[in-house]
């Protein structure tokens, strides 16, 4: 059974054996080639190219399908020392977290300004040690340390939060230590975004009351109260799972006031609420959409809200909170928050109600709508979501909520089920374990690429280099075989031609001595008459010339080498034939060297040579012939005169000889001049390279 298709066979029967073993050894050869070029400390780049793209595709779905993230542009910068001589000065911060905390993480953001193009630059200002330490007394009298070191490469770019574990270990404040400070332009600093002490779920730092050893307060951009004002690059704690709804609607404003109850079931101690905006994506661009403008929240222990607690109220002004990030009630902290609100400060005291600074016991929230987002026409009220915080526990996740507005996306359980409008929300904690294993896969990734970028690189090289040696050894083995495959023929040629002169030696060359023999023999025939014997006297004419001709052609063919002085030899030689009833003069320059001539040259000179002579007997009658032969490098030069009978060179009968002779010179780059002075003269000129 033939397994090779009908054409590659075909191909092969007829190829020559030095073709065949050319592409058996090239491909044998190709394949040694690549099996070392391939092949690197005992492993195979291909297979780590492989094994690099796994982990890269395997790295990159993780970092897609984890925790979103993006560092934010927070609207305000947060904390920056005042300006120092020395980076070694070293610069604090003292948070009181109001009680003592199980602590659990301390996170420091760092900052994320815009620079004069209006680009986003993340880590300016960030020191480069920080010392972390807890104490029960404002004086650290016993201080307890949390954490301490040197920030590392990736963690100075500033896209990532720096983070600290604490395991759990208590304390009510907490002193925040910066040094190796920051330069610009000789003077030394050091800013920070956002502070954040995690217990549990919770930021127990939010808008706590801060002790600095120096401030730059600066409006809306630099503050120390802005280290713990919610804004940082850190987005709302969401991760990549879509969410199927939009939230809770209503776009009837005319019956407005508007009330959002949620029934939390039971009593819980409330510390914290959380109202986050919608972000329909029918809206992509208006954020904060629909969030209420003026509105009050309110707790009870009874449905009916007969003795209700409020924790917030917006009722005196319009609250633009015109942002995607979430609005945070934390009921402990109010004083400081009601005393150091931007919007508050700018509101009249009379607006503001008195408000609870312990955690309020509570089964009823109320959401209570006076005032409805001024951007939008018609306007709406719109929530994505509403959290309530009792200790690290969301207890209204999934609870009871009052009619709103129903469609696809908009419902009262959309409010509470976890989602906002895009994504899921997580607790706290668990979104900024996740941000840290995302950044961890993010640097893995990065080394990855940057392995597979440098393995790229390194195949890639050495493939030409193997694939370069493979074509030179492909190209030498073909030239061999070609120059092999012309010697061949080469040798061929000079054996047919060794056997025709072979042949016509012994067998015209006999045949023509045989003519002339009997024509010798009927000659001494006295009986024989004149008129028979003049006709056997022409036979035996013809058979000496054309035998004289067979063995001029028998030496032109021969395939042995011959120099230039042998040639000359013969020219002489062959004049004294052709000539020999004539006064014959032959002259040579001395100088003839020992040179080879080619056989198509010497061919082409000779017969050029030999038709002059043949001609100059036949038709010139010449009594007296000089003949000269000379070589000046690279010149050859036949010069034949004769006193034969005159001729005119423009009137010269151009016949089948002439032309023959001029295009043999032409063929070896010569030619052929006739002149008529007091004698003829025909000169035959060209070169020999």
């Amino acid at each position: 059974m033939n397994l090779l298709p009908d054409r590659f066979s075909r191909w092969i029967a007829e190829s020559r054996r030095w073709r065949l073993i050319l592409l058996v050894g090239g491909l044998g050869l190709l394949g040694l080639m690549m099996t070392l070029v391939l092949r690197v400390d005992g492993r195979w780049l291909p297979a780590e190219v492989r094994r690099l793209q796994q982990e890269e595709a395997y790295l990159s779905s993780t970092v897609d399908r984890d925790v979103l993230y993006e560092p934010q542009d927070p609207l305000r910068a947060g904390f920056h020392t005042r300006y120092q001589d020395s980076a070694d000065a070293k610069e604090w911060v003292i948070v009181d977290l109001g009680k003592p905390f199980a602590l659990d993480r301390i996170v420091l953001a760092p900052t994320c300004i815009r620079d004069s193009n209006n680009r986003l630059v993340t880590g300016y200002g960030l020191p480069r040690h920080v010392r972390i330490e807890a104490s029960d007394t404002e004086d650290f009298a016993s201080p307890r340390l949390l954490a301490e070191r040197q920030l590392n490469a990736s963690e100075t770019t500033g896209r990532y939060p720096i983070q600290f574990v604490s395991h759990g270990r208590r304390g009510r404040f907490i002193r925040v230590t910066l040094s190796e400070l920051a330069d610009k332009d000789g003077q030394y600093f050091a800013s920070l975004g956002e502070l954040i002490v995690i217990s549990g779920n919770r930021n127990v730092a939010q808008w706590r009351p801060l002790k600095t050893s120096s401030s730059i307060e600066t409006d809306m951009r630099w503050s120390v109260e802005f280290l713990v004002d919610e804004f940082s690059i850190l987005s709302a704690p969401q991760i990549a799972t879509p969410s199927s709804t939009d939230g809770y609607l209503v776009r009837d404003t005319l019956t407005l006031p508007h009330e959002i109850v949620v029934d939390l079931g039971q009593t819980y101690d409330i510390d914290e609420l959380r109202l986050y905006p919608a972000q329909p994506k029918s809206e992509p661009f208006t954020p904060g959409w629909g969030f209420p403008a003026r509105f009050r929240v309110e707790v009870s222990q009874t449905a009916d809200f007969a003795d209700p607690t409020v924790l917030l109220g917006f009722e005196g002004f319009d609250l633009r909170h015109w942002t995607d990030r979430p609005l945070i009630i934390p009921v402990g902290t109010r004083p400081f928050f009601t005393r150091n609100q931007p919007l508050f400060a700018a509101a009249p005291s009379e607006s503001i109600p008195e408000m609870p600074v312990d955690p309020v016991p509570a089964r009823f929230v109320k959401v209570y709508v006076s005032g409805s987002d001024s951007r939008l026409s018609p306007p709406v009220i719109a929530l994505a979501e509403l959290q309530v915080f009792a200790g690290t526990e969301n207890v209204a996740l999934g609870k009871s909520v009052s009619a709103s507005e129903t469609s696809e996306r908009w419902s009262s359980s959309a409010l509470v089920d976890g989602f906002n409008s895009r994504w899921k929300l997580i607790p706290d904690y668990d979104w900024l374990v996740r941000i840290k294993r995302r950044q961890f896969d993010e640097e893995a990734l990065q080394k990855i690429r940057g392995e597979l970028g440098d393995t790229y690189s390194q195949l890639w090289r050495r493939l030409a280099a193997g694939g370069g040696a493979a074509i030179l050894v492909i190209i030498g083995s073909l030239t061999w075989g070609m120059t092999s495959e012309r010697s061949r023929t080469k040798r061929e040629t000079k054996r047919l031609r060794d056997r025709i002169a072979s042949d016509l030696h012994d067998d015209i060359g006999s045949n023509l001595g045989t003519i002339r023999l009997i024509s010798q023999t009927i000659l001494m025939n006295p009986n024989c008459d004149d008129e028979l014997r003049q006709d056997i006297n022409e036979i035996a004419k013809i058979a000496t010339e054309t035998s004289d001709s067979m063995r001029d052609i028998l030496w032109l063919i021969k395939p042995t080498t011959m120099n230039l002085d042998e040639f000359v030899g013969r020219l002489r030689q062959t004049a004294n034939r052709m000539l020999g009833h004539c006064q014959l003069q032959v002259d040579v320059t001395e100088n003839i060297p020992a040179m080879e001539v080619s056989v198509a040259w010497r061919r082409n000179v000779f017969l050029c040579y030999k038709e002059l002579l043949h001609n100059l007997q036949k038709h010139g009658y010449p009594e007296h012939v000089s003949i000269w032969i000379e070589y000046r490098a690279p010149r050859f030069q036949i010069v034949i005169t004769d006193d034969g009978r005159k001729f005119h060179p423009a009137t010269v009968h151009r016949g089948e000889g002439l032309a023959n002779i001029e295009k043999r010179m032409r063929e070896i780059g010569g030619h052929i001049r006739f002149v008529q002075q007091d004698r003829r003269v025909a000169t035959l000129q060209t070169k020999i390279s």
